[in-house]
């Protein structure tokens, strides 16, 4: 009997409750690249809680090394990629344009869930979410009401996540 897995929907809110807690585990002040290892750590030890193979570059020992995307969930059969679960991609920089570079990464993973995690403030943020929707509707190629799009934006005004969740054809759940 094949074990069962939590449903993206499922996944994605383990995802959303770690997110959420970490403004209050790293306080203010911390550089980005600690921000980037934290939520790398928080979501890498998810997945392998899940039985995933997690990649994500920085970890040497613990995670496969960096591979494709900023962190990625896979599994093998007979030596052979089988499965791409989850795809992470994380930008900083305040510019939608390194924004869409990333996030357009994730528009050519056959992924689950695809994560995209962002900062920003209160005048950019309704905006960046707009643009990041459209990206997906735009590109047709892929796309599949199956997929789960997750875009967490930092926003630094509120030093708060603010979150919201696509499926694979732009449709907000």
């Amino acid at each position: 009997m094949q074990p069962t897995h939590p449903s993206p929907t499922e996944i994605a809110a383990s995802i959303v409750e770690s997110i959420n807690s970490l403004p209050g585990r790293l306080g203010r002040g911390i550089k980005d690249r600690v921000w980037t290892k934290q939520l790398k750590d928080d979501i890498g030890t998810l997945g392998e809680k899940h039985d995933w193979t997690v990649c994500a570059g920085g970890f040497k020992g613990r995670f496969e090394g960096g591979w494709l995307y900023d962190l990625v969930w896979y599994k093998e059969t007979n030596g052979h990629l089988s499965q791409v679960y989850l795809v992470l991609e994380s930008e900083w920089g305040k510019y939608q344009s390194l924004i869409k570079y990333d996030f357009e990464k994730l528009l050519l993973a056959k992924a689950t869930l695809k994560v995209m995690i962002f900062q920003t403030d209160n005048r950019r943020i309704e905006d960046l979410f707009k643009f990041l929707e459209e990206g997906i509707r735009a590109f047709p190629l892929l796309q599949s009401a199956e997929e789960t799009y997750l875009l967490i934006a930092f926003n630094n005004d509120s030093f708060k996540f603010d979150i919201r969740q696509y499926d694979g054809c732009g449709v907000r759940r």
